[in-house]
C-alpha cells in the first residue's frame, strides 16, 4: 500500500508591531492560516496584524500601516455584530489606488475580551475599476444621447410609447406618452414613411417623420431605430433616437418660397424689360403669377382717359361672368379690400408707380383655401412690377402713337396708314371681299391759310379729321396722307352703295363751310372713291397712285365733286352749295 504524501506546510510569518504583545496562535488560528488558500491574516481588536500567510505578505504592512484607520471600524461592527463583517477598502492616491475587499471574523462569541479576528483579504481593483468604466461609460452615453438627440423612445409590440426620456417630447410629459400609440401623432396631411420607424422590424436611419406636437401643430422629426427581439428571434417593439428638425424645415420651407418669389419676379423684371407688345407682356406676367399661386383666374385692369378701371386682360378659367368680375373688383380696389364672389377666394392690390395708382390686379382661386401671407407678399411684389410694366406700357403707347398718328389732326400718318391698309388688304386677298378706299383732297384750303391765316387752316384741318374719324367710326380707318390730302377706308361695301357713300361724306362735310374764306371759295371735298378689288392690286400705294392721278380728272371738272373708280365711269355730283 502506497503511503500518504505528507504534505508541506506553508511558512507562517508571524509579526507585531513593537512593544505589542503577540498573542498565542490557537490550534484552530494555524489551520486556518495554513488551508485558507487566499491572502489571510490574524488581526487584534486594535487591528494590529500579528500572523499572516504567505499570499499575505503584503497585507500585514497595510493593516499596521495605512489601512488600520479604515480597518478598526469595521473590526469594531464584527465585534458588537459577533458575525463577519466586510467593506472595500482603498490603499493608494485616486489614480493609482488599490480596491481591497476586507472581510473580518471573530473568533469567539460576540463582547469576548481579547479577541481574535481573522482578516481575508481580496484584490477587487480590477473589479472596482471595470465597474467604474461601466458607470462613466453609461453616463458619458447618456449625456451624449441627450446632447445630441431631443429624445429616446421605445415602443412595445402593439406600437404604443414603454419609454421616452425623461424630458419628454413634442411638449408631451412622459407620462402623457407612456401607453400611447405613437401611430396616433402623425400628422395626417403630410406623407409617412413606410416602414414607420417607431415600428421598425428592420434598423432605420435618420429617417424624416412628421408629427403633431403637443399643441397640434406639426413637427418634424428625424428618427433612428432598432428592431427589439426576443431570444427566439420574436419581435417585442422597437427602440431609437428622434431629433426634432422642425425649425430647420419652416427655414428650408421659407427660403424656398423666397427663392420663388425672387425667381418669378425677376422672371417679371426681364418679360418687362424685354417684351415690347402689351397683350403678350401682361399674358406671360398673369400665367407665371397663376402658377406659382396656384390660382385659376387673373384680371389685369388699367385705367380709361377718365380715370376708370378698364379691364386690359383675362386670363385663366372664365369662373366669373366678366361684367359682374369688374363691378366687384372696382368696388374692391376702392375700399382697399378683396372682392367678394360666392365659393371663389380672391386677392386683389392696385398697381402704383411714383406713387399713383395706375391700375390692379386681382387673382381668384374656384375652392374656400384662404391666401397666406406669403401668397399676398408675392401678389404685393407682382403689383409693383405691374405698376412699372403700365407705365412702360403707357410710355410705349405713346411713343407708337406719336410715331403713327398725325401730329395735327390726330389721324393715322401716311406710313401708318399705309401699314394698316396693307394688312386689311392682305386679309380681303384672303376672303375676297371688297372695300372701298376715298381720296379726299380739300377744296379751297390755300384760301384759308392765306385769307385767315394758318390757325385758322390748323383749325379747319383739325374739323375735317373729326369729320372723317367720325364717318369711319367702326367701319374702317381715316388717316391724313400729306398736306391736304386724306384717305378713308370702309369695309364691306358693295360697288352699288358707293356712289351713295360718297354723297354721304360730302354731307357730312357740310359744316365745314364755316372754315370757307369767302363764299365764292367754299371749304369741300373733292373725292375720288377707288373701289378695291383685292384680286388686281398689288400694294396700297398702287391706290394711292391711281387715286392721285384721278383726282386731276375731278378737279379740272370743277370743285366739291367725285369720281368712282371700279364703279360706274365718269359720275360726278354738283358743287355742294
Amino acid at each position: 500500500m502506497a503511503a500518504t504524501p505528507k504534505v508541506k506546510e506553508k511558512p507562517l510569518r508571524v509579526e507585531a508591531p513593537r512593544g505589542v504583545v503577540r498573542p498565542d496562535l490557537t490550534e484552530l488560528g494555524r489551520t486556518l492560516l495554513h488551508g485558507y488558500p487566499g491572502p489571510i491574516a490574524l488581526i487584534d481588536a486594535g487591528g494590529q496584524a500579528y500572523a499572516v500567510n504567505e499570499l499575505a505578505a503584503t497585507l500585514a504592512p497595510a493593516l499596521n500601516g495605512p489601512l488600520r484607520v479604515q480597518a478598526i471600524p469595521l473590526i469594531a461592527r464584527a465585534a458588537e455584530a459577533g458575525s463577519a463583517q466586510s467593506n472595500l477598502l482603498r490603499l493608494g492616491g485616486d489614480k493609482a489606488s488599490l480596491a481591497i475587499d476586507l472581510t473580518v471574523i471573530p473568533m469567539g462569541p460576540a463582547g469576548s475580551e481579547g479577541l481574535t479576528y481573522l482578516a481575508l483579504s481580496r484584490d477587487a481593483t480590477l473589479d472596482r475599476n471595470l465597474r467604474e468604466a461601466l458607470i462613466e461609460s453609461r453616463r458619458r452615453y447618456k449625456d451624449l444621447v441627450e446632447c445630441s438627440t431631443d429624445f429616446v423612445w421605445e415602443t412595445d409590440r402593439e406600437g404604443n410609447f414603454a419609454f421616452v426620456t425623461a424630458r419628454g417630447a413634442l411638449g408631451f410629459a412622459p407620462e402623457r406618452l407612456i401607453g400611447k400609440p405613437a401611430r396616433s401623432l402623425i400628422d395626417r396631411r403630410r406623407p409617412q414613411p413606410e416602414p414607420f420607424p417607431f415600428e421598425a422590424r428592420e434598423p432605420t436611419q435618420e429617417v424624416e417623420v412628421w408629427l403633431r406636437d403637443a399643441r397640434g401643430e406639426p413637427a418634424c422629426l428625424i428618427a433612428s431605430s432598432l428592431p427589439m427581439l426576443s431570444p427566439e428571434g420574436d419581435w417585442q417593439g422597437a427602440r431609437g433616437v428622434c431629433r426634432d428638425i422642425t425649425d430647420t424645415r419652416k427655414r428650408d420651407e421659407a427660403l424656398a418660397i423666397v427663392r420663388a418669389r425672387e425667381q418669378l419676379l425677376a422672371a417679371m423684371v426681364k418679360t418687362i424689360r424685354d417684351e415690347v407688345e402689351p397683350g403678350r407682356l401682361l399674358e406671360s406676367a398673369s400665367t407665371a403669377l397663376m402658377a406659382a399661386l396656384n390660382a385659376s383666374a387673373c384680371w389685369i385692369y388699367r385705367p380709361d382717359a377718365t380715370g376708370t378701371l378698364q379691364r386690359a386682360g383675362t386670363y385663366g378659367k372664365a369662373i366669373i361672368a366678366p361684367e359682374e368680375a369688374d363691378r366687384m373688383i372696382r368696388g374692391a380696389i376702392a375700399a382697399d379690400r378683396d372682392p367678394e364672389f360666392d365659393g371663389i377666394s380672391t386677392l386683389a392690390l392696385p398697381t402704383r408707380y411714383r406713387h399713383g395708382m395706375n391700375g390692379a390686379i386681382c387673382v381668384a382661386r374656384v375652392d374656400r383655401r384662404r391666401w397666406s401671407d406669403d401668397d399676398r407678399i408675392l401678389l404685393a411684389g407682382i403689383a409693383d412690377q405691374l405698376g412699372i410694366a403700365f407705365e412702360q406700357i403707357d410710355t410705349h403707347e405713346r411713343l407708337v402713337d406719336l410715331a403713327r398718328t398725325d401730329g395735327l389732326t390726330g389721324l393715322l400718318n401716311r406710313r401708318a396708314l399705309v401699314e394698316d391698309l396693307e394688312a386689311r388688304l392682305t386679309v380681303h386677298r384672303k376672303s375676297g371681299s371688297n372695300a372701298l378706299l376715298l381720296y379726299v383732297d380739300l377744296d379751297n384750303f390755300k384760301a384759308i391759310n392765306d385769307g385767315k391765316g394758318h390757325a385758322r387752316g390748323d383749325e379747319a384741318l383739325r374739323g375735317v379729321a373729326k369729320v372723317l374719324r367720325e364717318y369711319a367710326r367702326g367701319r374702317g380707318l381715316a388717316g391724313r396722307i400729306g398736306g391736304d390730302e386724306f384717305g378713308v377706308w370702309l369695309e364691306g361695301i358693295a360697288p352699288a352703295d358707293v356712289e351713295a357713300e360718297v354723297k354721304a361724306l360730302q354731307a357730312a362735310a357740310k359744316p365745314l363751310l364755316e372754315f370757307s374764306a369767302r363764299p365764292e371759295l367754299p371749304f369741300t371735298f373733292s373725292i375720288d372713291a377707288v373701289v378695291v378689288d383685292p384680286s388686281g392690286v398689288r400694294d396700297i400705294e398702287e391706290l394711292f397712285t391711281r387715286a392721285d392721278a384721278a383726282m386731276y380728272g375731278v378737279k379740272r371738272s370743277g370743285k366739291g365733286r367725285y369720281a368712282i373708280i371700279g364703279g360706274p365711269e365718269g359720275a360726278s355730283a354738283a358743287p355742294v352749295s
